[in-house]
């Protein structure tokens, strides 16, 4: 194993794809490639097109990778494809096994256990899920009442459908229908904030914001200072994982579909926050990603590039006038000037 290749397999899960493995996004590009220096023309599978990408994206992060690909032996590329991929699956592991040990804490805090029941932090693991009150509230899809007659145990025996998010991602962990200006609390709930801080700031940042770590955060050691898409995504499935009955993290879990969770999120994320057309994003989509980028970097982390109070603006405001001065001068000067002799 490479330990070098290893963190940036972690990277990997974190930042650019939890579902496709580094390997095998590397093994896709390189036929790819020889595909295309031969002049082969193939029309590729959305997976494979998907993998494409990942490695782009991999190689933005780690730039003397396609160099050391071209030259390398075989036995090399095996070495990468495998260090890759075994921090790909520490990464969860890692983060899971963190998590479990503050997650039901912060419910606690939050006063969210359901009274009269055992609380998540006292409970053990395989008891939690739609077997626990508290996590079952949690966990109930935003499409259906947890209180309902017969739901709560139509959702344990996996009866009935549990495609629709998780109230455990929304605001105050309720789906509000009529609050379209911020999606209904999509993406907003305490315990995804605190989780993604967690994960990629600091332990000891993740209900203050303010780290009392001295050890560089993931974020940091990774080079990213936003908040993307998949780093959100990636910070949900672990959290929904956390709260399940299920003893280990298996994106291949019988209980829950975790891949398709993580791909819906991208989904609705790319939807509502990508910029369209004009160039702009959806006011939702903006108030969103500016949400989580202040969350977790703080006011610095917003880009300030329309606000007339940031400092950008005013720097831009003081060179307009000082060039439409600059205008005026040579304007009443001219004015001044005999014109010359015909």
């Amino acid at each position: 194993m490479d330990p070098g290749y290893v963190a940036h397999g972690k990277t990997f899960a974190r930042y650019i794809d939890l579902i496709e493995s580094p390997g095998d996004c590397i093994k896709h590009a390189l036929k790819h490639i020889k595909n295309d220096q031969r002049g082969v023309t193939v029309t590729y599978k959305p997976i494979h097109d998907r993998q494409y990408a990942a490695y782009e994206r991999l190689l933005v992060e780690v730039p003397e990778l396609e160099q050391e690909l071209a030259e390398c032996s075989k036995a090399k590329k095996r070495v990468i494809r495998h260090s890759l991929d075994r921090g790909h699956s520490l990464a969860r592991s890692d983060n899971t096994g963190t998590l479990k040990k503050v997650v039901y804490h912060w419910i606690d805090k939050q006063g969210l256990v359901v009274p009269g029941t055992t609380p998540p932090s006292l409970a053990d693991k395989t008891a939690l899920g739609f077997l626990n009150p508290t996590t079952a509230k949690l966990l109930c899809p935003c499409k259906l009442d947890i209180n309902a007659q017969g739901v709560r145990e139509g959702l344990e025996a996996n009866r009935l459908k549990k495609k629709a998010f998780p109230l455990l991602f929304f605001a105050d962990y309720k789906f509000d229908a009529t609050n379209l200006d911020e999606l209904c609390g999509l993406l907003r709930s305490l315990l995804l904030l605190w989780t993604y801080r967690h994960i990629f700031t600091s332990p000891s940042s993740a209900i203050t914001s303010k780290s009392r770590s001295t050890r560089s955060s993931n974020s940091t050691l990774s080079g990213f200072k936003e908040v993307t898409y998949e780093s959100i995504a990636y910070a949900a499935v672990v959290l929904r994982s956390c709260l399940s009955a299920t003893d280990r993290f298996n994106m291949n879990d019988t209980e829950y579909d975790y891949a398709d969770c993580y791909d819906q999120i991208l989904k609705v994320l790319h939807k509502e926050c990508d910029a369209g057309e004009n160039g702009t994003r959806s006011p939702a989509g903006t108030a969103l990603m500016e949400f989580w980028q202040r969350s977790v970097f703080g006011a610095s982390g917003v880009d300030d590039e329309d606000d007339e109070d940031g400092m950008g603006a005013i720097l831009d405001a003081a060179r307009a006038a000082a060039a439409e001065g600059a205008a005026e001068e040579t304007t009443t000067g001219n004015e001044g000037e005999e014109p010359p002799a015909a």
